[in-house]
């Protein structure tokens, strides 16, 4: 990817993490409408939080051009790391667990994750 390409995304990542309200509604129905997680989902979910999935939804879409929002048990994973809780996932290889990590990343540039991982290959993946 070249500098002007990473900057242009560092600026739209930064664009959106600056969101609220009904800014980040109306884009997030604009570029999500067809992808978006379940209305129970939502419903359960104050309007912090709501706005945390929307903007997850919004950066994950913007670094896959895309092709990829969050599910909701990765939604609900970041909910929890965000709020400063401990969180433990348990699923299938390749179900997207790293994305958890990922995500709180693209929220915050200036979070640190601590993720353990016993595969060697995936460490390498995970730190690049």
């Amino acid at each position: 990817m070249a500098q002007s390409d990473v900057s242009s995304l560092a600026n739209e990542l930064k664009t959106i993490r600056d969101l609220s309200g009904d800014q980040l509604l109306s884009k997030f129905q604009h570029i999500c409408s067809s992808k978006r997680p379940g209305l129970d989902f939502m419903e359960k979910l104050d309007d912090s939080k709501c706005d945390t999935v929307h903007k997850c939804c919004l950066l994950l879409s913007t670094v896959t051009d895309g092709k990829k929002i969050p599910r909701e048990f990765q939604l609900e994973a970041t909910l929890a790391l965000c709020a400063g809780q401990d969180s433990l996932i348990h699923a299938a290889t390749g179900s997207g667990k790293t994305l958890c990590m990922v995500l709180l990343a693209l929220l915050d540039a200036k979070v640190v994750s601590l993720v353990v991982s016993p595969l060697k290959r995936l460490q390498v993946l995970q730190v690049s």
